[in-house]
């Protein structure tokens, strides 16, 4: 009888024992959790803000992008009317010149007037695409150089 009830005793503590053992893995294993959601919690507001802002970033460069895009439009179109003027001053002024010699200038500046012409048009489509991703932007800016009128 002293056996088994020293052998029961001795179970009950190992059974206490493991318990106990348990209930501190428990404890760890939750406050593992709260860590670990702490952590990602954490990793996820940086994110937002990252996000927030790379788009605070793209909006701004779409805006600076827009801003310079009227003075290049209206650049490029006043390049157009330096061109037509130059050639208007080349063939009327170079009487010396040969018939050939004025075709082949003017086919160059035909060649240039077209690529300015393709160039105005690609500035004119860009300023509209950034325009419709940056809806506090208008063409108002446009209408402020005497070429756009």
């Amino acid at each position: 009888m002293f056996g088994s009830r020293y052998l029961s005793e001795l179970l009950a503590e190992k059974k206490a024992k493991n318990a106990a053992i348990k209930q501190r893995e428990a404890i760890e294993a939750s406050q593992r959790g709260r860590r670990l959601d702490a952590i990602e919690a954490q990793i996820k507001e940086r994110q937002r803000k990252l996000a927030e802002d790379q788009r605070n970033l793209l909006q701004q460069q779409a805006q600076a992008k827009a801003q310079n895009l009227p003075y290049e439009y209206y650049l490029a179109t006043k390049r157009l009317h330096v061109t037509r003027k130059t050639v208007n001053i080349m063939f009327n002024s170079s009487k010396d010149r040969t018939f050939n010699e004025k075709v082949f200038d003017l086919e160059l500046l035909q060649m240039d007037h077209e690529a300015q012409r393709r160039q105005i048009s690609c500035v004119f489509v860009l300023l509209k695409r950034i325009l419709a991703c940056v809806p506090t932007l208008s063409l108002a800016p446009i209408e402020a150089y005497p070429a756009m009128r």
